[in-house]
């Protein structure tokens, strides 16, 4: 049984994302993300990655940086998650409850494009709270450069995770 938690005990996390892919068809790149919290001695602590993509939509690379972030997290809480993605935000801010009720089926009748992904983006999730925000924020150029030098380097030097460790 979970344990129910007090909105005061409940912790915020922020989560940022960027990401080289453009809208459009499947391409390589490189997502990023900052993951921020309060330790327990209440100074803010960060963990951050950059992921390289083979082939992958914007929404596909976005979704599996996210899980990968929101897996590191251990422990209930409360998430924002920032990106300039403006599906990424209605999914979390609505459309993955309205696809999980009806079975990640459209009212076409389809299934939803990348439902594997996108169930398991909400099974991490859980009952957690999530609300996604634009993109502006304080680590918007670091991460974007970041990433862009990891981009630039993806397939010279073979490399399957990127730490960026923020400054």
């Amino acid at each position: 049984m979970k344990q129910i938690l007090n909105q005061s005990e409940i912790k915020q996390i922020n989560i940022y994302l960027d990401c080289t892919i453009r809208f459009g068809k499947a391409q390589s790149g490189v997502t990023g993300y900052i993951l921020e919290y309060t330790t327990p001695k209440g100074s803010t602590g960060t963990l951050s990655a950059g992921i390289p993509f083979e082939s992958a939509t914007k929404y596909q690379a976005e979704v599996v940086t996210l899980i990968k972030a929101i897996s590191r997290i251990g422990e209930y809480c409360s998430l924002r998650v920032y990106t300039d993605d403006s599906w990424l935000r209605s999914v979390l801010n609505g459309w993955i409850d309205r696809w999980r009720a009806e079975h990640w089926i459209k009212s076409d009748g389809k299934v939803i494009q990348n439902a594997d992904i996108i169930s398991i983006l909400d099974v991490m999730i859980g009952d957690q709270e999530v609300i996604a925000i634009g993109d502006d924020h304080p680590y918007k150029r670091w991460l974007h450069s970041e990433i862009e030098k990891a981009a630039k380097h993806q397939y010279e030097d073979g490399i399957e995770y990127v730490p960026i460790p923020y400054k």
